[in-house]
């Protein structure tokens, strides 16, 4: 006799049930698993970005400078520190060294200004974008006018806050000002601190924040006062006219010439126009 069967009704829609409930909770699994990397990718991009972004602050910020060779005359000055609080938050352009040619044997310098702002960002709602802003050489123009490079540097942005430390005061102020009479004419800050907040895809807001000190505060005279620099024979003004007394010769350092005795004359350098 064959004892031999197949299985019941129930037991197969028992069999059907406990496998897709089990697909089920793996689809989960997996689903869950694969939302969190993503979550976790995004935050790690957002951190990323927004540390490489004020790293990119401080070293614009540290080769900051101004210069006195500027047309008083001038409505525009090529060098300047301006920073100011905006209704959607802080806007600094300022001069710096900083500046990397764009391509090979391009006619770039190392100066420039850099700019950054924030805008409105249109694919998150109630957020902004840093955004930065460099053109490729200094002119006394309007700074919105000049050639630049403007890229996003930073999503997601929800506050971006600088102050300054004014030495001269010992007090840290929300804006900087050379270019007015009645602001910082002729220095920069002696340290700037920046506060960058960033919601990282959560929804949850991580603040970043860092210190920049500029290494040239006072601004710098390219040119010299007199146009002139005189160099002696011998060390000292006295020693150097008593050896050409005694002596009855000194030779000139910079020529390798005798002067016979004489102190020489002033080289004249003209001035660049």
């Amino acid at each position: 006799m064959n004892s031999s069967r197949g299985f019941t009704l129930i037991e197969v829609m028992v069999s059907i049930t406990l496998i897709a409930f089990m697909s089920f909770i793996l689809y989960s699994t997996i689903r869950t698993t694969r939302a969190a990397q993503e979550l976790s990718e995004l935050r790690a991009d957002q951190t990323q970005a927004t540390a490489a972004a004020l790293d990119m602050f401080v070293q614009d910020m540290n080769m900051a400078y101004l210069s006195l060779g500027e047309d008083t005359a001038a409505e525009f000055k090529r060098t300047f520190f301006r920073a100011q609080p905006e209704v959607g938050g802080m806007e600094i352009t300022f001069s710096t060294m900083s500046h990397r040619p764009t391509r090979k044997n391009a006619h770039e310098s190392d100066s420039c200004l850099v700019q950054y702002r924030l805008e409105r960002d249109p694919e998150h709602r109630g957020s902004f974008q840093l955004i930065r802003r460099e053109t490729r050489r200094l002119e006394a123009v309007d700074p919105l006018t000049m050639p630049a490079e403007t890229r996003r540097i930073v999503d997601r942005v929800a506050i971006f806050e600088l102050w300054f430390f004014d030495a001269t005061k010992d007090e840290w102020i929300d804006a900087w000002d050379t270019t007015t009479i009645d602001g910082q004419s002729g220095r920069l800050p002696q340290l700037v601190r920046v506060h960058l907040a960033v919601d990282v895809g959560t929804g949850h807001i991580v603040h970043f924040h860092s210190m920049a000190r500029p290494h040239i505060m006072e601004a710098l005279n390219l040119l010299p006062a007199t146009g002139k620099v005189t160099s002696f024979g011998t060390t000292g003004t006295q020693g150097g006219q008593q050896g050409g007394q005694q002596g009855g010769s000194s030779r000139d350092r910079s020529t390798g010439t005798d002067t016979g005795g004489r102190t020489p004359r002033p080289i004249e350098i003209p001035r660049v126009q």
